[in-house]
């Protein structure tokens, strides 16, 4: 440890004992000496490390958690600067899934914005204030024709909340955009200060050109660059190429720049009820599970290839985390 004057901290100890000063006279000299040290100044790529150490100790660079406790930590996702994919065959809860999300940043103070690339934004506001309620049948025309009451309570109950998250939701204009509108959208998402920024879904963009690879691998690096320079995240729902059913992460729509340039990538599969065994800090347990989560990629966290137990409930329109599917290990007998 060098101190201000150049002398390193044994020299300096011994100075203050030469001068007779008492062990707590020296601690509280050594202590003084530290607190006013210039700290050394790291050069190249050590000081680039450093500063991000820094940055992340002082807590001025930190992971957006998820709403879903395992999958949070499992996939650490939205670290400033990267790319997620949720991708699902239709009908996953996908679409579900993002917006219970989008709700509970805006409920954390997190700085969220989508863009809703099918529907208006009255279609997503009474799937938000379904979730919200808990009522399902918010979401039916015939079942809120025959409970007003019950509607026009849910719309008043949960007016603020309403009324504050729409201004973070965008939806089409008359025509698709393109990968570049959709560009410019995110550009100037980043620089407004949103910390979230989400596309659903990426596959409802109108191509430009017909140089998909190129136009996918262009808009990629373009939301990646603004994400790095603002300090945000970018979540893109995207479907499954066509006839595929079963997660992979080379299956994603549109063309393989997304699996390739995506930090986090998961998969979001509808199935009937089945059983599985689950971890669980108690032991494993087998429960019933309608969804399956697979984590196809996770460059930042440690649960790539993982699969997650969650229970879509069709009351609420909510999803429930239940814990990670233990994966049998196969005997030699198998082989």
């Amino acid at each position: 440890l060098m101190l201000a004057d150049k002398q390193d901290c044994a020299d300096y100890v011994r100075r203050l004992w030469d001068d007779g000063k008492t062990d707590d006279e020296i601690r509280a000299s050594v202590r003084a000496a530290i607190d006013d040290a210039e700290p050394v100044t790291m050069t190249g790529g050590a000081g680039q490390l450093a500063g991000e150490i820094e940055s992340i100790i002082a807590g001025k660079t930190a992971t957006v958690p998820l709403r879903w406790r395992l999958t949070s930590a499992l996939t650490n996702a939205l670290k400033p600067g990267t790319v997620t994919m949720l991708c699902g065959n239709p009908g996953a809860s996908k679409s579900f899934m993002l917006l219970e999300q989008f709700a509970s940043w805006h409920d954390a103070g997190y700085q969220a914005a989508i863009f809703c690339l099918e529907e208006s934004k009255t279609y997503h506001l009474r799937r938000i204030n379904a979730q919200r309620a808990g009522l399902a049948g918010l979401t039916e025309d015939n079942w809120v024709s025959v409970n007003p009451e019950l509607a026009r309570a849910a719309v008043e109950q949960h007016e603020k909340f309403i009324d504050s998250i729409a201004e973070k939701v965008w939806v089409c204009p008359d025509t698709q955009p393109t990968l570049d509108e959709l560009a410019d959208w995110v550009e100037a998402r980043c620089r407004d200060g949103f910390r979230v920024v989400c596309i659903d879904p990426i596959t409802g963009t109108r191509d430009a050109t017909p140089y998909t690879w190129r136009e996918d691998s262009n808009f990629l690096h373009r939301v990646k660059r603004s994400a790095t320079q603002c300090g945000s995240s970018i979540v893109l729902v995207t479907h499954p190429v066509k006839s595929v059913a079963f997660a992979d992460l080379n299956s994603l729509a549109r063309s393989a720049a997304y699996g390739r340039f995506a930090q986090t990538a998961v998969w979001l599969e509808s199935h009937a009820e089945k059983e599985s065994t689950i971890l669980t800090d108690l032991g494993r347990t087998k429960i019933l599970h309608n969804r399956t989560l697979h984590l196809l990629k996770c460059r930042n966290g440690r649960g790539q290839g993982l699969k997650l137990a969650f229970q879509f409930e069709s009351e609420t329109l909510r999803l429930r985390e239940l814990g990670t599917i233990y994966k049998e290990k196969r005997s030699s007998s198998d082989d």
